[in-house]
Protein backbone atom coordinates (compact mmCIF):
# COMPACT_ATOMS: atom_id res chain seq x y z
CA UNK A 1 0.00 0.00 0.00
CA UNK A 2 1.06 3.54 -0.73
CA UNK A 3 0.03 6.39 1.55
CA UNK A 4 -0.13 9.84 -0.03
CA UNK A 5 -1.08 13.11 1.68
CA UNK A 6 -2.41 15.70 -0.72
CA UNK A 7 -2.59 19.46 -0.54
CA UNK A 8 -5.77 21.40 -1.06
CA UNK A 9 -6.81 24.69 -2.57
CA UNK A 10 -6.51 25.64 -6.21
CA UNK A 11 -3.26 23.76 -6.66
CA UNK A 12 -4.60 20.54 -5.15
CA UNK A 13 -7.71 20.70 -7.34
CA UNK A 14 -5.57 21.38 -10.42
CA UNK A 15 -3.39 18.36 -9.61
CA UNK A 16 -6.46 16.14 -9.26
CA UNK A 17 -7.81 17.38 -12.59
CA UNK A 18 -4.46 16.78 -14.29
CA UNK A 19 -4.20 13.27 -12.87
CA UNK A 20 -7.77 12.44 -13.90
CA UNK A 21 -7.13 13.71 -17.45
CA UNK A 22 -3.80 11.95 -17.87
CA UNK A 23 -3.78 8.87 -20.08
CA UNK A 24 -0.95 7.53 -17.87
CA UNK A 25 -3.26 7.34 -14.84
CA UNK A 26 -4.07 3.78 -15.92
CA UNK A 27 -0.46 2.80 -15.17
CA UNK A 28 -1.05 3.25 -11.44
CA UNK A 29 -2.72 0.54 -9.38
CA UNK A 30 -5.05 2.92 -7.53
CA UNK A 31 -6.44 0.02 -5.46
CA UNK A 32 -3.15 0.19 -3.54
CA UNK A 33 -3.30 3.92 -2.75
CA UNK A 34 -4.59 5.50 0.45
CA UNK A 35 -5.21 9.22 0.04
CA UNK A 36 -5.08 11.57 3.00
CA UNK A 37 -5.31 15.36 3.22
CA UNK A 38 -2.51 17.54 4.57
CA UNK A 39 -5.10 19.90 6.03
CA UNK A 40 -8.79 20.68 5.80
CA UNK A 41 -10.76 23.84 6.52
CA UNK A 42 -13.15 23.27 9.42
CA UNK A 43 -16.33 23.31 7.35
CA UNK A 44 -19.28 20.95 6.98
CA UNK A 45 -18.95 18.01 4.59
CA UNK A 46 -19.66 18.98 1.00
CA UNK A 47 -18.81 22.69 1.46
CA UNK A 48 -17.25 24.12 -1.70
CA UNK A 49 -14.14 25.37 0.17
CA UNK A 50 -13.28 21.96 1.64
CA UNK A 51 -10.22 20.24 0.20
CA UNK A 52 -12.00 16.93 -0.28
CA UNK A 53 -14.95 18.57 -2.06
CA UNK A 54 -12.68 20.49 -4.43
CA UNK A 55 -10.68 17.34 -5.22
CA UNK A 56 -13.83 15.32 -5.94
CA UNK A 57 -15.19 18.11 -8.14
CA UNK A 58 -11.86 18.12 -10.03
CA UNK A 59 -12.08 14.41 -10.89
CA UNK A 60 -10.51 12.59 -7.95
CA UNK A 61 -13.04 9.76 -8.09
CA UNK A 62 -12.22 9.18 -11.77
CA UNK A 63 -8.79 7.85 -10.72
CA UNK A 64 -10.27 4.68 -9.29
CA UNK A 65 -9.10 4.95 -5.70
CA UNK A 66 -11.58 2.93 -3.66
CA UNK A 67 -13.72 5.43 -1.70
CA UNK A 68 -12.88 3.67 1.60
CA UNK A 69 -9.22 4.57 0.92
CA UNK A 70 -9.90 8.31 0.62
CA UNK A 71 -9.69 9.54 4.20
CA UNK A 72 -11.75 12.62 4.97
CA UNK A 73 -11.28 14.91 7.92
CA UNK A 74 -14.51 15.42 9.87
CA UNK A 75 -16.12 18.76 10.47
CA UNK A 76 -19.19 20.46 11.89
CA UNK A 77 -21.88 19.79 12.93
CA UNK A 78 -20.75 16.27 13.84
CA UNK A 79 -17.42 17.14 15.48
CA UNK A 80 -15.98 20.17 17.22
CA UNK A 81 -12.55 21.27 16.05
CA UNK A 82 -10.57 19.31 18.65
CA UNK A 83 -12.71 16.19 18.12
CA UNK A 84 -12.15 16.45 14.35
CA UNK A 85 -8.37 16.44 14.92
CA UNK A 86 -8.64 13.50 17.35
CA UNK A 87 -10.77 11.57 14.86
CA UNK A 88 -8.26 12.12 12.04
CA UNK A 89 -5.44 10.98 14.34
CA UNK A 90 -7.47 7.84 15.10
CA UNK A 91 -7.91 7.15 11.37
CA UNK A 92 -4.17 7.54 10.80
CA UNK A 93 -3.36 5.20 13.72
CA UNK A 94 -5.49 2.46 12.11
CA UNK A 95 -2.97 2.28 9.22
CA UNK A 96 0.21 2.82 11.23
CA UNK A 97 2.90 0.19 11.59
CA UNK A 98 3.37 -1.13 15.11
CA UNK A 99 4.66 1.55 17.46
CA UNK A 100 3.94 4.52 15.17
CA UNK A 101 1.07 7.02 15.40
CA UNK A 102 0.69 7.30 11.61
CA UNK A 103 1.41 5.39 8.43
CA UNK A 104 4.73 6.17 6.81
CA UNK A 105 3.72 8.50 4.01
CA UNK A 106 5.33 7.63 0.71
CA UNK A 107 4.61 11.14 -0.54
CA UNK A 108 3.34 14.35 1.05
CA UNK A 109 2.38 17.04 -1.46
CA UNK A 110 2.37 20.48 0.14
CA UNK A 111 1.61 23.88 -1.32
CA UNK A 112 2.67 27.27 -0.06
CA UNK A 113 -0.18 29.65 0.76
CA UNK A 114 -0.18 33.35 0.02
CA UNK A 115 1.02 34.15 3.56
CA UNK A 116 3.77 31.51 3.47
CA UNK A 117 1.80 28.86 5.32
CA UNK A 118 2.19 25.15 4.54
CA UNK A 119 -0.66 22.77 5.47
CA UNK A 120 -2.25 25.72 7.26
CA UNK A 121 0.84 26.00 9.48
CA UNK A 122 3.06 29.03 9.84
CA UNK A 123 5.84 29.82 12.29
CA UNK A 124 4.48 30.73 15.69
CA UNK A 125 0.98 29.39 15.08
CA UNK A 126 -0.74 27.10 17.56
CA UNK A 127 -0.46 24.17 15.15
CA UNK A 128 3.25 24.54 14.45
CA UNK A 129 4.46 25.38 17.96
CA UNK A 130 4.95 21.72 18.94
CA UNK A 131 7.38 21.22 16.04
CA UNK A 132 8.56 17.82 14.84
CA UNK A 133 8.07 16.22 18.27
CA UNK A 134 4.41 17.24 18.50
CA UNK A 135 1.19 15.35 17.86
CA UNK A 136 0.49 13.69 14.49
CA UNK A 137 -2.55 15.92 13.87
CA UNK A 138 -2.98 19.48 15.06
CA UNK A 139 -5.70 22.08 15.38
CA UNK A 140 -5.03 25.33 13.58
CA UNK A 141 -7.28 28.17 14.70
CA UNK A 142 -5.37 31.08 13.23
CA UNK A 143 -4.54 30.10 9.65
CA UNK A 144 -3.99 33.08 7.35
CA UNK A 145 -6.82 31.96 5.08
CA UNK A 146 -10.49 32.62 4.41
CA UNK A 147 -11.26 29.83 6.87
CA UNK A 148 -8.82 30.26 9.80
CA UNK A 149 -9.90 27.09 11.62
CA UNK A 150 -8.39 23.91 10.20
CA UNK A 151 -7.26 20.40 11.02
CA UNK A 152 -3.73 19.69 9.77
CA UNK A 153 -1.13 16.98 9.75
CA UNK A 154 1.40 17.89 12.40
CA UNK A 155 5.00 18.63 11.59
CA UNK A 156 5.90 15.32 13.26
CA UNK A 157 3.89 13.46 10.60
CA UNK A 158 5.17 15.52 7.67
CA UNK A 159 8.77 15.17 8.89
CA UNK A 160 8.67 11.35 8.77
CA UNK A 161 7.42 11.08 5.17
CA UNK A 162 9.62 9.30 2.65
CA UNK A 163 9.21 12.19 0.20
CA UNK A 164 7.88 15.71 0.70
CA UNK A 165 7.22 17.84 -2.36
CA UNK A 166 6.66 21.52 -1.84
CA UNK A 167 4.73 23.15 -4.66
CA UNK A 168 4.49 26.88 -5.25
CA UNK A 169 2.97 28.80 -8.14
CA UNK A 170 1.86 32.31 -8.94
CA UNK A 171 3.03 35.78 -8.02
CA UNK A 172 1.99 35.46 -4.36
Amino acid sequence: MAHVAFTGGELGAALCAALAASPRRREVDWDKVHLWWTDEPYLRAGHSERTDTQARDAGLLDLGIPPRQIHAIGGPPDLDLDAAAADYARQLRMFAPHGRPTPVFDLVLLSVGTAGEVAGLRPGSRGSSAGVTGPPVVVVDDAPADVPKRVSLGLSTIDTATRVWLLATGAD
